[in-house]
């Protein structure tokens, strides 16, 4: 389905790595890639978006930077909701969820709503479940943590929309695909992604708003294995 297809896309893109084992890099940690590169100011401790002498962004640059954001963080929560892709207000009742805790292992819970049932997984203490619509959870067997792959993108180029709010379009491509995708995002002063806007087509777009980035997150009840 389109839906999962694209939800699918906007986890690789911000909660995606969440999975993978933290990197040495860490978002401060950046220098000028070139000596034409230069960098916006930033505030102690944030990380600066890297530009061009033209002021264009720095794409490789910027992309190590976001990937060693997204390997940095160790809990989040995501929403994505169904939006009308010119006015951005919603056309499904409540967002599709991702809940990320990697803090003390990994588990990691998801909600995704269709037209006609509603799927949620669950990942913890290295075991996968599933149910449909509130039904009793099946175990599907074992769960191992895999790096994945970050680097392979054949295409990665970053476009400022808005540097105040620190708003750009991020088109990328990878090898096996066809056609690149864009995504609109908002990253905060660490290189965390805390906004994302995809149009998939036919009037529809999807929004993901993340929070509690790093910071303590809490799971439904009656989840299995707990």
């Amino acid at each position: 389905m389109k839906h999962v297809k694209y939800f699918a896309v906007l986890c690789t893109l911000s909660c995606g790595l969440a999975l993978a084992s933290c990197g040495t890099d860490t978002p401060g940690d950046a220098t000028d890639s070139a000596d034409t590169t230069t960098t916006t100011a930033g505030k102690s401790g944030s990380s600066s978006i890297p530009l061009n002498s033209d002021g264009t962004v720095d794409s490789e640059e910027f992309r190590r930077l976001f990937e060693a954001a997204a390997r940095s963080t160790t809990s989040e929560i995501a929403e994505v909701w169904r939006v009308d892709s010119t006015s951005r207000e919603p056309l499904s009742p409540e967002p599709d969820i991702t809940i990320t805790d990697r803090n003390s292992g990994t588990r990691v819970y998801s909600k995704t709503i269709f037209s006609d049932s509603v799927m949620e997984d669950y990942i913890a203490d290295g075991q996968s479940w599933i149910r449909f619509d509130e039904g009793e959870w099946t175990l599907e067997g074992p769960f191992e943590e895999t790096d994945p792959e970050v680097s392979d993108y054949s295409k990665f180029e970053v476009r400022i929309i808005d540097l105040d709010e620190r708003r750009f379009e991020v088109e990328r491509q990878l090898p096996d695909e066809d056609e690149p995708y864009t995504v609109e995002m908002v990253l905060d002063e660490n290189f965390h992604t805390v906004e994302q806007f995809m149009d998939v087509g036919d009037g529809e777009a999807l929004l993901q708003k993340s929070r509690n980035i790093n910071q303590p997150v809490e799971f439904p009840e009656g989840l299995p294995g707990n």
